[in-house]
């Protein structure tokens, strides 16, 4: 840019950093973030930025120490900063250290967390079929009126599904519609599957709850549930 009579601005700067962690080149955007990170004036959202990369290819030992670098330097986490952290941790398997964490942008820093802070917990939980696990974090997240995206709730309800526990599938499909969420075509796939490897007329049931339905021919339905 500065080539061409142009000064790359710090949105510029944050743009090419991004473009780059979500190609999966997450070493060369630090590379880049290294050399020219002293002509900006950083902030946490370069490092969160940095951090969110390192989460995605699962390298938890870079996030942590970026996150490290940037308190060094004095820059203040916030809870953007935190959630990227606690996602590289838990997709790491490190669920302890990013309780830690959870724990410390609450009591040190005084940060609020929001409903993306829990969603690594949640998806954990379930990445190792932990029912009751993913059911707790769920609790603490409904003690602080915070609401999952319809991503996460199918996480649990896949799980709960894949368990047998259908009955607690439907509780969870009432409350994603109670709190004002819409439940997509992989909700109700989900638990059109548990009832047809159950050889189960459930059919009625879903179709009590509506919109998301449309998707899948009623006849489509009928063949799964007779195979």
């Amino acid at each position: 840019m500065a080539g061409f009579g142009f000064q790359p601005t710090l949105a510029d700067f944050h743009s090419l950093l991004f473009a780059l962690c979500h190609n999966g080149l997450v070493n060369h955007a630090e590379v880049f973030f290294k050399e020219s990170g002293t002509h900006f004036d950083v902030s946490a959202k370069t490092y969160t930025i940095l951090i969110s990369g390192w989460a995605v290819v699962e390298k938890p030992e870079n996030a942590q120490k970026l996150f490290d670098e940037m308190v060094e330097r004095g820059v203040e986490p916030d809870v953007p900063a935190y959630n990227a952290l606690i996602d590289a941790l838990c997709r790491g398997g490190d669920i302890a250290r990013a309780q830690e964490h959870l724990k410390d942008m609450q009591q040190s820093r005084g940060l609020v967390p929001d409903a993306a802070t829990y969603g690594p917990f949640l998806r954990a939980a379930c990445a190792s079929k932990d029912a009751r696990d993913a059911l707790r974090v769920l609790d603490r997240m409904r003690m602080h009126d915070l609401t999952p995206n319809v991503f996460t709730y199918n996480a649990i309800i896949r799980l709960l599904c894949e368990l047998g526990e259908i009955e607690e599938a439907y509780n969870i499909l009432g409350e994603i519609i109670t709190r004002g969420e819409k439940p997509d075509v992989w909700t109700y796939n989900t638990l059109l599957n548990a009832h047809c490897k159950k050889n189960e007329e459930g059919l009625i049931r879903l179709l009590r709850y509506g919109t998301g339905w449309k998707h899948v021919a009623f006849t489509q339905a009928q063949q799964l549930m007779l195979s």
